[in-house]
C-alpha cells in the first residue's frame, strides 16, 4: 500500500497492538483512546530505536482525539486536516489510496470524501477503501471555497465599515462641504481597501493550506480588482434605475442612496470572482 502512496485511517476504538502491523504499511491516523495511545507509543519508542540493517522503518502514527458518537463522524471530523497533511501541497508523494478501518462505507461517507475527488470506493473485512485520481489529488474543494469566501467577506465589511467611519469621522472635523464629496470618494476607495485586504488574508488562508497560493493569488487578485470598477458601475446604475422606477421616473440627483448599496453589492461579488480565478489558476497548475 505504501507504494501506493496510500494513507490508513483508524477509528476503531480497541485496535491496540494491530496497530504496529499496520504502521509498517503506510501513514496511520489512529483515534486517540486509551488502547490505541499505548500501542502508538510503543511505535514511537521503536522509531527511535530503529535499525536499518533488521527491519523496515515504521511509517508514522498520529494519533487525534475525537468527541464525535460515532466511527463515521469520527472519520469526517478529522478527514480535512488528514487530507492536508498528506495532500499533494504537503507532501512530495501525495496520497491516492485511503483505508478507513473501523466504519463502514456509507453514502454519507461517500458524499463527503467525493468533495476531495473519490470516486472509487469498496467495502472491506475492517471496514473501506477508497481511490481517487492523481490529477484530483489538487481539487479545491467546495467546503473550502465556501470558508474562503466568508472569510473574505467577513474581512471586507470589517475594514470597509472602519475605514468609512474614519473617513467621515475626520471630514467632519473639517470642511462640512467636503464631508458629501468625501462620503462618496471615501466609500468608494475605503471598499476598494476593503477588497485587496480580504484577499490578501483569504490568500494567506489558503497558502496556510498548502495551495501554490502565490502566483494564482497575485493574478487572481489583480484580475478581481480590475472588475470592481466595471461592477461597481453595474451596480449604481442598477439601484439608480430601481429608484427611479420605484419613483414613477423621476430623475435621481443625488446618487447617495444608490452608493449606499452599490458598495456591498460589489464587495459581496467581487470575491466570487478572486476565488474562481483562483480555483482556475490552481486547477491549471494540477
Amino acid at each position: 500500500m505504501a507504494a501506493q502512496h496510500g494513507v490508513f485511517v483508524v477509528v476503531d476504538r480497541e485496535y491496540g497492538e494491530r496497530l504496529s502491523e499496520l504502521a509498517r504499511r503506510g501513514a496511520v491516523w489512529v483515534i486517540d483512546t486509551p488502547v490505541n495511545h499505548v500501542a502508538a507509543q510503543r511505535i514511537w519508542a521503536a522509531q527511535k530505536k530503529w535499525a536499518p540493517a533488521t527491519t523496515p522503518a515504521p511509517e508514522r502514527v498520529t494519533t487525534f482525539k475525537s468527541e464525535a458518537g460515532s466511527p463515521e463522524n469520527a472519520l469526517l471530523d478529522e478527514f480535512d486536516t488528514i487530507d492536508l497533511h498528506h495532500g499533494p501541497y504537503s507532501a512530495n508523494q501525495p496520497y491516492t489510496v485511503l483505508e478507513v478501518i473501523g466504519t463502514s462505507l456509507t453514502e454519507k461517507v461517500k458524499a463527503e470524501l467525493g468533495q476531495y475527488g473519490f470516486d472509487e470506493f469498496c467495502s472491506t473485512m475492517t471496514g473501506f477503501r477508497a481511490v481517487r485520481p492523481v490529477q484530483l489529488s489538487k481539487r479545491f474543494t467546495c467546503k473550502r471555497f465556501t470558508s474562503a469566501y466568508f472569510v473574505t467577506i467577513f474581512v471586507e465589511l470589517v475594514v470597509y465599515v472602519a475605514v468609512q467611519y474614519g473617513v467621515i469621522q475626520w471630514v467632519s472635523t473639517q470642511d462640512s462641504d467636503l464631508l458629501t464629496i468625501f462620503f462618496f470618494d471615501g466609500a468608494f476607495y475605503a471598499a476598494l481597501i476593503a477588497a485587496a485586504i480580504g484577499f490578501f488574508v483569504s490568500g494567506t488562508v489558503l497558502q496556510s493550506q498548502k495551495y501554490k497560493s502565490g502566483r494564482s493569488f497575485l493574478l487572481a487578485s489583480l484580475a478581481a480588482l480590475l472588475t470592481y470598477f466595471p461592477l461597481h458601475g453595474a451596480f449604481l446604475r442598477a439601484f439608480i434605475k430601481y429608484w427611479e422606477w420605484q419613483h414613477d421616473g423621476r430623475r435621481m440627483k443625488f446618487t447617495m442612496w444608490a452608493d449606499e448599496r452599490a458598495m456591498p453589492s460589489v464587495l459581496l461579488v467581487v470575491p466570487v470572482v478572486f476565488l474562481f480565478l483562483f480555483w482556475l489558476m490552481e486547477r491549471r497548475e494540477s
